[in-house]
This record gives C-alpha cells, structure tokens and sequence, in this order.
C-alpha cells in the first residue's frame, strides 16, 4: 500500500509489503513519483487515468509495475482519495496480479493458434453441446457437407446423418457423456444438400473450457473417407468375386517359401482338399499326398521352378489326408526377391474330378447319341422289310395249312420275322424313337401283374423278393414299355446267377436334387418313383460299367444275349425323362435304380380291357387311299386292305396323294407313312388332306417315330398310329377302330 501526492505523484507513504515487494527501501520509495515504477511507454495512460479517476475514486485497474530490478509485474489497483499532511493524496492498494495475467494471456495465446488450427485445418472440426446443435464448425466441416457456417449453426448434428446411420451413432453417446469412455469412433454416411450420400470417419470427445463453471460440449473431428469407402468396397468386391470364382471353378492357390521354409494355402485349396482351417503342412508332407504316378513329376518340376526358373502346367492325381482322390490341374511360376533371386513358388491348383467326370458322361452320351441315331436308321428301314416278310409269312401260312411238308417254312419265315421285329424294337428303344404314351400307373398293381411271370421265367435256385414301398406315387410312362423293361432287368439278373441266387425288386419314392442333376446329364431335378432291381450275382468290372448300355454289348458268352437288354431299358429311361443308374463291382452282384417321373395330380389308369372284336368284324369295304415312299411295302399293304375287301388307292408321295384326294372326294381313310422323302412327311400330307376334306380319317404308320407326330417321348393326341413291321390282323384290326370312331 502506498499513499501518493496527485499534484506530483510523489509516495508519500509506503508499507513495508511494498518495501519488501518492490525492492526499494523506504527512503529510496519515497524519493520516487509514480511515473518510476511504471514502464515508460505506460506513462502517458497512467497521467490520463488518474485525471479519469478524480470522479471514480474507488475503480479498480490491472497495471505493468517496474521492480528495483527491472522485472515487470501485473497489479490490480484500486484507488481512494486520502488528503494526507496537508496535501492531497491518494491511497492506493496494490495486489500483485502477474500470475494470473500471464496465465491468462497464454490461455488466449492458446485459444488464438487453436483458432487459426480450427480454421486452417483440412480435417473438418464441429463442436455441439451436449443436446447435439452445432456451435462451432471450421470452413473444412462446412465444405464437407456442403453447407455454411450461418446454415449449420444452431442444427442439430444429426440432421444430415444418413436415416440408417444415426442408430450406430446414438447408442455411443450416452457412454461417453458419463465418462465410461474417453472417446469413439465411427464411419457413417452424411448427406450433402443434392442427396448425395459421403462416407466419413468422426471422432467424438467430449470437452469443457479450462474457466470455472464452463460449460461441457461435444467436440467431432471428421475425415472425408468417401474415396477410400469406395476402393475398399470395391477391393471387397473383387475378392468376394475372386473367392467365389475359386469356388465355383474349384481352384486354390498356393505358395512356398524356401526361407524359411513354409506352405501357404487359400481357404478354396483347404476347402478343395478337405483340410481344417488350422491345419499346417509342410512341403514334403503335402508331396507324399500325390499319387505314386503323379508324385516324381511334381518333385521334378518344382526342382526345376526352383534351379531354372521354369514354370510349370501339369495334370496330376492327389490322394488326400481326408481320404479325397482327386484329379487336379497344378500351375507354377517362381518368385524372387528383391534382388532377382529365386526364393519360392506360387501357383494355383484346379480340381478337375467333377469336370473329367462330367466329360466322361458327355462322351459317353454322345457315343450313346450317335449309336441311337444309327439303330433309329437302321431299324427303320430294316422294319420295312419285316412288314413285308411278316404279311408274307401269314399269308403263306394260312394258305400253306393243308400242306404239312412246306407249312413248317412259313411258321420258320414267320419266327424269324418276329424275332427279327423284337430286336427292332429294342433298337428303337435304345434309340428313343419309340411313341410311347404315358399315363399314371400304379407301379404296385403292376408288378403285382408281372409276379407270375416273372416267377415262371427264373429258375429255382434263384428266390425272389418284392419290396413294396408305402405310399408309392404313380410313375408316369407308358406301362407296357415298363413291362417290358422290368422283364428285360429281370433276365439279365437271371443271366448274372448261373449256380442260383436272390433277386429283389423294392420301389420307393425318391428325390433328386440339383447338386445330383448337375453331375449327371440329361437329368431333371424333382420327384420320381424308384424301382430297383437287386442281385447277388457275378456283377461287372469298371471297364464293363461303361459299356453297359451300348448295344449289342454283352459279357455273356457268344450266342446266350444279344446285347440289347440294358440297352433298351437305358433309351426308355430317357425317352420317358427318368433315370437309369447302374451300381456294380465283380463278385458283389449289380444293382439298377431306374427312376421314372412322378406323375403329379393324375390319378392311375386301369388296365385296358382285352380286345374283344370278332375276326369276322374286321373285313370292310370303304375307300383307303395307301401312301407309302417303298414299293414292297406300299404292294404288300395294298394286297393286305384288298384281301379285306376294302377298295385301295395307292401313291408313293405326298404330291400323288393330294392329286389323288381331289380327284376322288369318296376316300374314307388315308393310311400314310410318317417319314416320306420329296418335303412332305406324313404329318404334313394329312393337315393338306384335311383342308381338303375336313373329318378324314388318319392313319399313320412307321417304322420308327419323329417329331412329325411325336413329342416329348409321346404320340400327340388324337394321333392314330400303327408301328411296322405289322400283321394283317393288326392292320385289320386297327382300322376298324379309326373308322369306328366319331371324331
């Protein structure tokens, strides 16, 4: 404390505080104005503050004071009037404040650089209070999400978080305001004013002034991530479609390090080989996987990658720890170091086993394809012939009756014919030119037909069973082909157990599903009824499998099969778009699974009833007009329908017969071939005939069907057709029923 004279500004009394604080003595204190303890430059506001404080005695003021030692220090003044000795003085208090100020003044020497860091910074800065509504935000902050300063200020932050974001956002926030976290971050979507979604990373802290009393807030530091969001998701795309690329094509990659020596798989080579995801192998372990065959070639080439640097492409067989053969292919090239020394090889593996044994399916169709069109050829013509010899062979017999010497060649040429019209039919079975006409059947009541049968043509020493599933669907195919081909696995399993044996026949229900369809061709997933025929025969070698339904293949001895068994049932699987599979190994018998679709929503058909139409009703009198392209085959059924007593027309191809249509409007029935050379099949020739004469009878017959009139395996509807090589009596018999019916 001091008490100075305002005329001179000399001190005219000091306290001892100020002795001690200032440094000067008390005589030394009191020989000096005011002007010599503060800084020259402040003198000229200290005469001006103290002309102002003659009004305002008792205000307060933060002064620069000057020590005996030069050191300058802050204080606060405060200033009374206090006539002293006379003259009039003034009272000052002075608290030495210089602590405070210079905290103060780097406070806001702090909050300037933060100011200009807040405005200069690339990284977008925004402040809220605790509620979320802006109250700082730096020009990086309003550039990023595409707003200004004066649209922002007072918005909440949320407000232009993407609708999908702000859950992840908000759960967080609660934590830290109660301390139980410092800190989080988060990347979410902000959407700028033309919708347009960015990506960005923000920090969120929560931070209050260094001032007693001031308020907390809630401090976001945002990174634009929009670019790098992309390219990651892009870069994850790209993997995902890379992985799954590998799993589709089954390939893995692979690499090994000489140095130190380690292997390292894909998770698709683990997955290919059947390997845990922590499994570790070394080289030499994974080298003993391969086959003995394939094992010198690897060892060979990867020796060779190593020394040469030569790159290998091999094709090689892998036996795996997870008991998994597998044929693969095997690519290698080498990597080098840094200065262009070998150090390891990397390559890839493809697992080639479902591919090669699709192939092998493929070829095996396509040989089967290409027999099939063969057969269909050969037993269409062929059934020309037997149309022929078989009436011929009738006729001869019945004129030949009272002839005992040569009636026993006629019944010979006859057997022969229909031996010869049997195998036919087989070739056209394996061929899938059969016109077949499916319908739902009860496969039970089927067998059930077939007990007899069957019993009679199996020997003693061979039992056999029959294992009926409950609840069977109705198959839908054509039940006099299934007979057939039930009979024909029957004899081959009764060829198969020459010293005896069982024989079971079981049915179920059965599914096929796509990962079966896909390893199998020509098949269909979905439904289908299972007949299954067991035996405990001789069974077949692999070599013998894959030639099992080519016709005319057999491994019974010569003159004991034709071959055409198997063959037979195969086309009528696919012909009726079911399945045939074959399971066999030597001395374990052989089974057949033949699937047949499931007829849905239809109801079995009984059996037809017998035919019961006299002889003497099969003879007629109408107008047939005969096309037929092959000469003996168009005479022999021109003598057959005369011998009838029907009156005949005859032409060799569709354009005789349309002359002939219009040159004679009484015809009542056209019996014409289905296949005919000049463009015009027999289809064909019939639409023409009925825009000529609408309600004319049709009848077609052929040695074997085409899509003329037959599609998807069965007759189109309402289609009348007589399969060659015919009898009279059929041909009889047959055109009796078209002539008879109202349609």
């Amino acid at each position: 404390m001091w008490v100075y004279d305002v005329q001179t500004l000399r001190f005219l009394a000091v306290n001892e505080a100020a002795v001690l604080h200032y440094g000067w003595s008390e005589p030394e204190f009191l020989a000096l104005t005011l002007r010599d303890i503060r800084p020259p430059e402040d003198v000229p506001a200290l005469l001006d503050d103290i002309a102002q404080q003659r009004e305002h005695l008792h205000g307060g003021d933060v002064w620069r004071h000057r020590k005996r030692n030069g050191q300058l220090i802050w204080v606060d003044i405060v200033a009374n009037s206090l006539p002293f000795e006379g003259r009039e003085g003034r009272l000052v208090v002075a608290h030495d404040v210089t602590e405070r100020v210079l905290a103060l003044q780097a406070l806001q020497r702090s909050e300037a650089r933060w100011e200009r860091l807040f405005a200069a910074s690339a990284i977008g800065i925004a402040s809220a209070s605790l509620d979320g509504h802006f109250s700082h935000v730096n020009p990086a902050y309003c550039q990023l999400v595409g707003r200004t300063e004066a649209q922002l200020l007072g918005l909440h932050m949320f407000a232009f978080t993407h609708p999908d974001d702000i859950a992840n956002c908000t759960q967080q926030v609660p934590a830290l305001l109660a301390g139980e976290q410092d800190s989080f971050v988060v990347d979410k979507r902000y959407l700028r004013p033309d919708g347009r979604p960015v990506w960005v990373r923000v920090a969120v802290t929560v931070t209050q002034g260094v001032t007693a009393g001031a308020e907390r807030h809630l401090v976001a530091a945002v990174q634009d991530i929009d670019a790098q969001h992309h390219a990651q998701q892009a870069l994850r795309r790209q993997h995902e479609l890379l992985g799954m690329a590998g799993r589709l094509a089954r390939l893995g990659g692979w690499e090994w390090r000489r140095s130190p020596p380690d292997v390292v798989w894909t998770d698709e080579l683990r997955n290919i080989l059947g390997c845990a995801p922590d499994d570790s192998f070394g080289l030499e372990q994974t080298l003993d996987w391969y086959t003995p065959e394939s094992r010198p070639r690897i060892r060979a080439a990867l020796q060779a990658c190593m020394t040469e640097g030569t790159a290998f492409d091999l094709e090689l067989r892998i036996q795996t720890p997870a008991a998994k053969r597998l044929a693969v292919r095997v690519l290698g090239q080498p990597t080098h170091d840094a200065s262009g020394q070998i150090v390891g090889v990397r390559g890839a593996l493809l697992d080639q086993t479902e591919r090669l044994a699709l192939t092998e399916q493929l070829q095996q169709s396509q040989r089967l394809e290409a027999v099939g069109q063969l057969t269909g050829g050969v037993a269409h013509d062929f059934n020309n012939l037997l149309t022929v010899i078989l009436g011929n062979a009738d006729l001869l017999a019945e004129q030949l009756a009272d002839q005992p010497a040569l009636l026993p060649l006629a019944q010979m040429t006859r057997s022969a014919a229909e031996r010869g019209a049997e195998l036919t039919q087989r070739l056209l079975a394996f061929a899938r030119k059969q016109a077949l006409q499916p319908q739902a059947v009860d496969t039970h009541q089927l067998l059930a037909g077939m007990d007899s049968l069957l019993r009679r043509t199996l020997p003693e020493d061979i039992d056999l069973e029959l294992v009926r599933a409950a609840g069977l669907w109705p198959a839908l195919v054509d039940p006099a082909q299934l007979e057939s081909a039930v009979l024909n696995l029957v004899l081959n399993a009764r060829d198969a157990m020459p010293g005896g044996g069982r024989l079971t026949i079981e049915t179920a229900n059965a599914w096929i599903d796509q990962a079966y369809a896909d390893q199998h061709a020509e098949v269909n997933p979905g439904q289908y009824v299972l007949v299954t025929v067991s035996d405990t025969g001789c069974g077949m070698t692999a070599a013998q499998l894959a030639r099992a339904f080519e016709p005319f293949y057999t491994t019974k001895p010569t003159g004991k099969g034709t071959g055409l068994g198997l063959s037979m049932v195969y086309g009528f699987a696919k012909q009726s778009s079911g399945h045939l599979k074959l399971y066999s190994e030597p001395g374990e018998g052989t089974t057949v699974r033949l699937y047949l679709p499931r007829a849905a929503g239809e109801r079995p058909v009984a059996a037809p009833a017998p035919d019961t139409v006299a002889e003497a009703g099969l003879r007629g009198d109408e107008l047939v007009l005969v096309v037929e392209d092959d000469e003996l085959v168009r005479r022999h059924g021109c003598q057959l329908l005369a011998g009838l007593g029907y009156r005949v027309l005859q032409a060799g191809n569709g354009a005789e017969a349309l002359a002939l249509l219009q040159a004679h409007p009484h015809i009542d029935l056209l019996f014409t071939d289905v296949v005919m050379p000049g463009g015009m099949n027999g289809r064909q020739l019939a639409d023409a005939a009925r825009r000529l004469r609408p309600g004319l009878k049709v009848l077609y017959t052929s040695g074997y069907t085409e899509n003329a009139i037959v599609h998807h395996g069965r007759l189109d509807p309402g289609v009348q057709l007589l399969a060659k090589p015919y009898r009279g009596v059929d041909l009889a018999r047959k055109l009796r029923a078209v002539l008879a019916r109202g349609d």
